[in-house]
């Protein structure tokens, strides 16, 4: 039998699990080696960090104690400042005419003094909203602004959301107000000047020199001035910390709140000048068909452009057979008509329009229309509204942006209740208006049941102030055109008429020209350089100027700017007019409202005068003027004034 060979690469399956085996254990004993190595680098770290993090809150703990101390320090030290806060003054010393504390929470009383004759739009305005609870849970605020001197602070006054939410802002547009003249000093109360319609409803507090701000001062902080400042101290306080290398802000235990504590304040206060009562300057009926007659009482001191425009309406019989169209229950009875033909442009007498206006929306007050307060300031004024209720939601709505004028006597207030109790919106028991209402749910009488108002007449005229009568006569000779015959109103503009005479009876023009002429506008002459920079000089060569005698610088003017009416330039001064004058060659809308309360107008064209004006247009060309400036004719194509002469004097 061959015997089996032994071959030295087999190897049995058991060798094979033997190795495999000792593999196993090696490789699980190293694996042990290395878990208890890691294990105890992780307690080593973790044992480091831990020591780091109590190390780490020691120096914190101790930063936060030395930032405290710090805090503490520079917080007196600024409550020590404010302690010693002053209010600036006034250089002028301005009429003072209410006093109104107003009692912040968390703060203490402020009161304010407000100048009701150097700022009466911005006094008037700012009473009105808190004398009609528009500042109840009002808010203070502080607006932070940086410029080249450093950081601006103001303290702002705002009405709460609960009111502007019942009068949206965009209902209430920003008051054109004029300045008063005073000065930005700590402790001034002026208006917020804006793109938006915040200026009417917002106020600021300035708090500190030299502020940046173009708003109208109309009152001083004189009590509690450190507590404005307080107030600004808690919401601006902030300071670099050196220990902790952050800034730091107020802390809570030193805050405090900001809302007003509301108190009514009855409308005064104490050392309030008690405005004079309206004067009347004429009465005038309204026959009402079917229900009687009314008189109102015209107030022209205190809007003379709407009182002249109404009187002018109802002279003309243009409300005769007009209709009231509008029955708003607590609102407005509108009237009036719906056509504005043969309707002047006049300027809107309210407060937004810059014309002061103390006329208030009560009962019984009538005021010119116009569809809402974003609509045009200055337009044909026509319809008028009466007030059938003294309430807040009129005064908010109504005054400062409504010319109101005159006001219908409380005897004949019955017919308006009458009325207004015949003109209520009727609804069924779903709130449906009914067939038988003769308003629908906006208050709009339908057309077929309007009443009707029979006759306007003027009964009585107390003042001549709104009468244009001619007291004298001139002609302007013009080279090559002709003479230009006007009447002057010495009744109207008595200081500006008695200059212009006496220079025409020196001879003064004989010999200028007519230097600028602009189509549609107007043409100017009397300058004696030729070029619209010349005065009227005396023989001293002094500059002799008069006053302004128009609407913006104290001076009602009744004369509107249309066409053919001569009117004095001026410089931006308002008594800079010296002895140039223009004469209007075209009525619009810009013309009127831009001139008139603007410019001294003070006398007209008569005739067929304004012809030859028209002429002298037509003659010009666009080469007839200068490269630079487009109004200036050049001089050797100015048309000539032969001479200007008194032709007559009226007695």
């Amino acid at each position: 039998m061959a015997q089996k060979r032994k071959n030295s690469n087999y190897v049995t399956a058991k060798t094979i699990a033997k190795k495999e085996q000792a593999l196993k254990d090696k490789r699980n004993a190293k694996i042990k080696r290395y878990s208890l190595i890691s294990t105890i680098a992780v307690l080593i770290t973790a044992c480091v960090i831990t020591g780091l993090v109590f190390i780490a809150l020691g120096i914190n703990k101790h930063h936060i104690k030395k930032e405290g101390e710090e805090y503490d320090k520079y917080y007196q030290e600024l409550l020590d400042e404010v302690s010693e806060s002053k209010v600036g003054t006034q250089t002028s010393k301005p009429k003072v005419t209410h006093v109104v504390t107003i009692p912040l929470k968390g703060v203490g009383d402020v009161e304010i003094e407000l100048y009701g004759e150097a700022a009466p739009i911005a006094v008037e305005n700012f009473l009105k909203l808190y004398e009609n609870n528009f500042y109840e849970d009002a808010a203070l605020s502080l607006s932070t602004s940086y410029t080249s001197a450093g950081y601006v602070y103001n303290v702002i006054l705002s009405p709460s959301s609960d009111k502007t939410a019942e009068y949206p802002t965009s209902n209430l547009p920003a008051l054109n107000i004029p300045s008063s003249g005073l000065s930005h000093v700590p402790g001034a109360l002026s208006t917020v000047v804006s793109s938006s319609k915040s200026n009417s409803t917002q106020f600021v507090f300035e708090t500190r020199e030299n502020q940046s701000t173009t708003g109208v001062v109309f009152g001083m902080v004189t009590k509690g001035y450190e507590n404005l400042k307080k107030f600004e101290l808690v919401k601006s306080f902030e300071f670099y910390s050196e220990y902790t290398n952050k800034y730091v802000s107020i802390r809570p235990e030193h805050d405090m709140e900001a809302n007003i504590s509301y108190e009514k304040i009855d409308g005064l206060v104490t050392d309030k000048t008690e405005a004079a009562a309206p004067v009347i300057t004429h009465t005038v009926e309204l026959e009402i068909e079917n229900y009687g007659t009314i008189t109102i009482e015209l107030y022209g001191e205190d809007a003379p452009y709407a009182v002249q425009q109404f009187v002018e309406l109802v002279n003309k019989g243009f409300y005769n057979g007009k209709k009231f169209t509008q029955a708003i229950a607590d609102s407005m009875f509108l009237g009036g008509g719906t056509s504005n033909s043969g309707v002047d442009n006049i300027k809107g007498n309210f407060n937004s329009n810059g014309i002061h206006n103390a006329i208030k929306h009560e009962r019984g007050t009538i005021s010119f229309y116009r569809s809402s307060v974003s609509s045009s300031l200055d337009t044909k004024y026509y319809q008028f509204f009466i007030v059938p209720t003294t309430n807040e939601a009129n005064s908010i709505k109504y005054d400062g942006y409504y010319s109101a004028f005159g006001k219908v006597t409380e005897e004949s207030m019955a017919v308006i209740d009458a009325i207004m109790a015949d003109y209520k919106v009727i609804t069924d028991d779903d709130g449906k208006v009914t067939e038988d209402s003769k308003v629908d749910a906006s208050g709009k009488i339908v057309t077929a049941k309007q009443p009707v108002l029979k006759t306007a007449k003027v009964t009585n005229t107390y003042t001549d102030k709104f009468t244009i009568e001619a007291t004298h006569k001139v002609e302007i000779e013009i080279e090559n055109y002709g003479k230009v015959e006007l009447e002057l109103y010495g009744n109207n503009a008595p200081i500006t008429v008695e200059h212009f005479i006496k220079l025409v009876n020196e001879g003064y023009y004989d010999g200028m020209t007519f230097h600028r002429a602009v189509e549609d506008f107007m043409i100017q002459g009397g300058c004696p350089k030729g070029d619209g920079t010349g005065n009227y000089t005396d023989k001293d060569g002094k500059k002799v100027t008069i006053e302004g005698e128009f609407y913006s610088n104290g001076f009602y003017n009744a004369i509107k700017h249309k066409e053919g009416v001569i009117s004095m330039a001026r410089g931006t001064d308002m008594d800079s007019a010296s002895c140039q004058f223009f004469i209007v060659h075209e009525t619009s809308l810009s013309n009127t409202t831009s001139l008139d309360g603007n410019y001294a107008a003070f006398g007209k064209v008569t005739g067929d005068g304004m012809t030859i004006i028209d002429k002298i247009f037509e003659d010009l060309k666009t080469d007839d003027f200068e490269t630079s400036n487009k109004e200036l004719i050049k001089k050797d194509k100015q048309p000539k004034i032969i001479s200007i002469t008194v032709t007559e004097i009226e007695k």
